[in-house]
């Protein structure tokens, strides 16, 4: 009998257990639920599929994908877009700054690619192309490529370096058309010194000269319905127009742009959630989940007062005091950010909110890649000072990559100057419990696409040569 009752008890803590879990759960489910639909969320960032999204499978886009890996593109002919925004890294190079141009071995890539001689030049990380689509304003980190007019507007009037700021580039058509066109006339990114003195519309020009031959001698060959002539004119439906009148750089453009609208991700367990799967998210997820969407006020960590809506970004631009790694955009090695493009004192070090959708994946985090790991950035924003006296700037995974970080702690430290000063009162921060910040953390993984994480699902964006014939040499193969 004594036997009997211990195994009794036994049985009914652990219903006990059982049914608190079950209760917990619900009220978490309750709670988060209410927040969804306080804050108008479907889990659906897509807006306008017509738009935002292409068939992969369609000409325009598989010649696009062939471009985007092509090295004809670069001034050297040693880079291609895919080297520093390749699918298999989360459609970026997981690396802090990206090594462009001048490459030790140009066909290596993320951790194992280095500069041939000296430091890295290249000022900012590299965003994913991942989702590039469902940019509604801007594009780059400091908006330098942005929309003018309204959304609701048919055609978009879109500013570029190639103008003013606030003046239309009337080459541009959409964000990621014009956006296109930049890479290529960046020296330490793709352009070297191909034509240094020529302006941008001149170096462009002269690609697609390049670009012009590449398809005579692919044409040369028995390259056939794999060569570059039959790929754009199957593209276009065209069978008449000159080699010179087929390729343009207008068209390169818009192709890069339509393989970059069929890199959508969306399918992450949040959405999941979203639709009804409750079971989609464990319960450390749904506690971070309900931190996130919950304003200081109320005893949350207040994130969505940036990183909102189903994209989980106000497309807006804040300075957070990042650390600033590498050497800067401006002469002196500094990088103010959006200021370099408006010229309004306010804007000084601030830097566009980034998207969370695949957050787990594109690692390295801000403006320069200085954080490697996602718990590390959730405590810079809730107090960057604090965060910033921990940071190791002599830490040597950094030089050894080739980061200049002589200037590192100085820039930085004006940029957190400059975030002290734009508050017009002390910021309210969220005191949050170690427990409570790996829920958030937790959450925060839970927004990416499994795709993402799996080659095998992801091979289809990427051209290799051992499952189909390609037009030329020029295309990166992963070594």
């Amino acid at each position: 009998m004594k036997t009997l009752s211990i195994l009794s008890a036994f049985v009914l803590a652990v219903t006990a257990g059982i049914l608190a879990g079950c209760i917990d759960s619900s009220e978490l489910d309750n709670e988060l639920r209410m927040l969804i639909s306080t804050h108008g969320l479907t889990g659906n960032p897509v807006v306008d599929p017509d738009k935002q999204v292409t068939d992969l499978s369609s000409d325009k886009v598989q010649l696009g994908k062939l471009l985007f890996f092509s090295k004809h593109l670069s001034g050297s002919g040693d880079v291609s877009c895919a080297t520093c925004h390749h699918p298999f890294l989360g459609g970026d190079d997981d690396l802090p700054l990206s090594i462009g141009v001048d490459a030790a071995n140009e066909d290596k890539l993320g951790d194992k690619r280095a500069m041939s001689v000296g430091i890295v030049l290249v000022p900012r990380n590299a965003p994913t192309t991942f989702n590039s689509s469902l940019w509604k304003k801007s594009l780059f980190h400091d908006g330098r490529v942005e929309r003018l007019n309204n959304l609701d507007e048919e055609s978009a009037q879109i500013s570029t370096p190639d103008e003013k700021f606030g003046d239309v580039d009337l080459h541009a058509t959409d964000l990621l058309q014009a956006q296109a066109g930049f890479p290529v006339t960046s020296e330490h990114e793709m352009r070297s010194n191909y034509l240094e003195t020529s302006s941008n519309e001149q170096l462009r020009l002269n690609l697609q000269k390049k670009m012009v031959q590449a398809v005579k001698q692919s044409s040369l060959g028995d390259k056939g319905e794999f060569s570059w002539e039959f790929l754009f004119r199957r593209a276009y439906s065209d069978e008449q127009s000159s080699i010179e009148e087929l390729v343009t750089f207008a068209r390169i453009r818009e192709l890069l742009a339509e393989y970059q609208r069929s890199q959508i991700f969306i399918d992450t367990p949040w959405k999941q959630y979203i639709e009804g799967d409750s079971s989609a998210l464990n319960r450390s997820a749904k506690r971070g989940a309900i931190l996130f969407y919950k304003s200081i006020e109320q005893g949350g960590a207040g994130c969505v007062s940036c990183h909102s809506g189903d994209f989980f970004t106000d497309e807006g631009f804040h300075n957070i005091a990042m650390p600033q790694i590498g050497f800067g955009k401006e002469l002196n090695g500094n990088d103010r950010g959006r200021y370099l493009r408006t010229g309004v004192l306010e804007d000084q070090y601030a830097f566009r909110t980034p998207s969370l959708v695949n957050v787990s994946a594109t690692a390295p985090y801000g403006h320069a890649g200085a954080y490697f790991e996602l718990e590390t950035v959730v405590k810079h924003h809730l107090s960057p000072e604090s965060e910033l006296e921990k940071f190791n700037f002599d830490d040597p995974k950094f030089t050894r990559q080739g980061v200049l970080m002589d200037s590192a702690q100085k820039w930085t430290m004006r940029s957190l100057d400059k975030y002290k000063q734009v508050q017009k009162e002390p910021k309210l921060q969220a005191a949050l419990k170690e427990s409570e910040i790996d829920d958030i953390v937790e959450f925060l993984e839970y927004l990416t696409d499994p795709c993402v994480q799996r080659k095998s699902c992801l091979a289809d964006w990427v051209p290799s040569s051992e499952t189909t014939q390609l037009p030329d040499d020029s295309i990166l193969q992963i070594k």
